[in-house]
């Protein structure tokens, strides 16, 4: 599998948690061939060489928030220093301190000092002293500091662009520094060159570029349907644990979400606007289906883990998983009805079972269980399954799961990031090994096969089960609880309003 192919994320070799930065993105597969760029071929030698060593872990550094930046006019400006040289700088800044409360002894010099400079010129070159009533601001910012090179460094952003690659802050700054070594009078004068933020941010502009992602459409939610399905959702579920007296380690919710064995960032910069934005990877079909359930006690249960195959065969091999994962697979390794009986029996009945018999309360004590409107999970015999076992259904509105779906409004987002974060870090320390070893970049080939890849995706899957069952994994689980308006229900005395709003009236 040739290197970068798949567009992944670099990260450092550190241990990494969940909570993260989310690391740089780069899809070095997707470099212009030099001929259609208009760098040079050592030039582009060096672009292709700093782009590499971004896979080095690099160390992190803090960035102080910026104050917020204010605009002074032309009149603002000339009145201010008027009044600073005829009566002095600690004068004026108390004088203007209401008017203008974020003005700073530096800014008053600056204003100062250009209005003299102004008059010196008016006088120098008219013979008089006449009023300065306006005093424009100077250009902010500095010129281009590559000169001809940034005309390649546009070109070579936008042709990495144009072939599907993912451009961030970090690939121009090492694309930068590649054409500057290139160049051995900049590499001389600029040798400790370090890109900021604000010259990054100008390639941007001119490129036309800004931050997007790999759309997805959502159905548009009105805020009055919005109101209407978050009273019914939450009424349901507060009138059953009510009626049935459940207590939270008996209120389930179960939601399916998808697995990458390979691992993209969606995140890039493209032309503003674009309506589609394209990143090579985010194709990948190799992933697996992961069933979540969480109690609203905090708990997080064993995961079911669907993978795609016919026989036992597509498990990983030579694997063992943790006790009480229910490990199943079919042809598109998607949830079915037999996946989700599989799940009722393997994973959500004996946790039910075993939690009756430790808070002392009988078998026909009901449970609550909250999922999706799944049609794999709507049929009769789920539904028969769920009714033997005491377990009432209360569904998440269609379209809504991203409002009052608790695991999908934290946990999933999470796994994701966590997964996404192993893969890119034995990706990276892959690369960097077998650069270490002394293979050149255009050698370089990363083992991506099934073989390979999952047993490892299988260990990174236990990582997850044990950082959610873990003290910042159960903050999560409350976290996504709240989120849905579930928690507040619970925890309230406060009866929630009926669902009609003229149910009180026809009652009457």
């Amino acid at each position: 599998m040739s290197l970068f192919q798949f567009g992944f994320s670099i990260s450092s070799t550190r241990q990494q948690t969940p909570h993260a930065p989310e690391n740089i993105a780069l899809a070095a597969s997707h470099l212009p061939d030099q001929e259609d760029t208009i760098l040079g071929r050592n030039e582009y030698n060096q672009v292709a060489a700093a782009v590499v060593d971004l896979a080095r872990p690099q160390p992190s550094q803090s960035r102080s928030k910026r104050s917020k930046y204010v605009q002074y006019s032309g009149e603002d400006r000339a009145k201010i220093a008027k009044y600073s040289c005829e009566h002095g700088n600690t004068k004026a800044l108390p004088h203007f301190s209401k008017e203008y409360p974020n003005l700073k002894e530096s800014t008053l010099r600056n204003f100062k000092k250009a209005y003299q400079d102004k008059l010196k010129v008016i006088q120098r070159q008219e013979g008089n002293v006449r009023q300065v009533t306006s005093l424009e601001s100077l250009p902010r910012g500095r010129p281009p500091l590559l000169l001809e090179l940034d005309c390649k460094l546009i070109s070579f952003v936008k042709n990495l662009r144009a072939r599907g690659g993912v451009v961030t802050g970090s690939v121009i700054s090492a694309a930068a520094k590649g054409l500057i070594r290139s160049n051995p009078s900049l590499h001389q004068r600029y040798h400790s060159f370090e890109p900021t933020r604000g010259w990054i941010q100008s390639i941007y502009r001119r490129c036309n570029f800004s931050r997007q992602a790999g759309t997805t459409t959502r159905p548009p939610v009105l805020r009055g349907m919005y109101e209407e399905c978050k009273l019914s959702f939450l009424t349901d579920i507060d009138k059953c644990i009510n009626k049935h007296n459940i207590p939270p380690e008996l209120v389930l919710n179960a939601d399916q979400t998808p697995s990458s064995y390979v691992s993209v960032g969606r995140m890039t910069m493209a032309e503003k606007n674009s309506k589609s934005v394209p990143i090579k990877g985010l194709t990948d079909k190799r992933n697996i289906t992961l069933t979540f359930v969480i109690s609203l006690a905090g708990e997080f249960l064993p995961m079911q883990v669907i993978y795609q195959g016919k026989t036992k065969a597509s498990l990983p091999r030579n694997f063992v998983f943790p006790k009480g994962f229910c490990l199943t697979q079919n042809p598109k390794h998607y949830s079915n009805e037999e996946e989700t009986l599989k799940l009722i029996d393997s994973i959500i009945n004996p946790y039910l079972v075993k939690t009756r018999q430790q808070l002392k309360l009988p078998p026909t004590q009901k449970a609550i269980l909250i999922w999706d409107v799944f049609r794999g999970q709507t049929t009769e015999r789920v539904l028969s399954k769920l009714a033997s076992l005491n377990i009432e259904i209360v569904s998440v509105p269609a379209n809504m799961t991203h409002f009052f779906q608790p695991l999908d409004l934290t946990v999933n987002g999470q796994a994701k990031k966590f997964c996404k974060e192993k893969f890119t870090t034995w990706y990276s320390q892959e690369v960097q090994r077998q650069l270490d070893s002394g293979t050149s970049f255009e050698d370089i080939e990363v083992d991506l096969r099934m073989s390979v890849i999952k047993p490892l995706h299988a260990g990174w899957l236990v990582a997850l089960y044990d950082y959610l069952t873990g003290a910042e994994g159960r903050r999560s689980i409350f976290k996504g609880w709240e989120k849905a308006g579930v928690k507040e229900i619970v925890n309230s005395d406060k009866p929630l309003p009926p669902v009609d709003p003229f149910e009180e009236i026809y009652q009457a």
